[in-house]
């Protein structure tokens, strides 16, 4: 969602001819925190007798209860990654 359609959309949400700011800046925090968890996951990487271990997880609460059960030396690591290549610049 672009910048110009989130204040449109604040602008209609609050019936005001001028935008509401706050409305429009909280809009444009919750789209950009959506896009952000699309481009993140939780790595465990373990280390246990003479064996390294990765588990992969989509959320940082499902990484968090493994990481109390696995045994080991263990790291917990949120990885964000850009496959858009329209988010990157060169």
């Amino acid at each position: 969602m672009q910048k110009e359609e989130v204040f449109r959309c604040a602008a209609n949400q609050t019936k005001e001819k001028k935008p509401n700011l706050h409305v429009a800046m909280q809009s444009l925090q919750e789209e950009l925190y959506y896009v952000w968890r699309k481009l993140a996951m939780w790595i465990i990487t373990v280390h246990s007798k003479s064996n390294l271990t990765v588990f992969e997880f989509d959320t940082q609460k499902e990484a968090k209860e493994a990481f109390k059960r696995i045994q080991g030396y263990k790291i917990l690591t949120e990885v964000i990654y850009f496959n858009d290549h329209s988010l990157v610049e060169a």
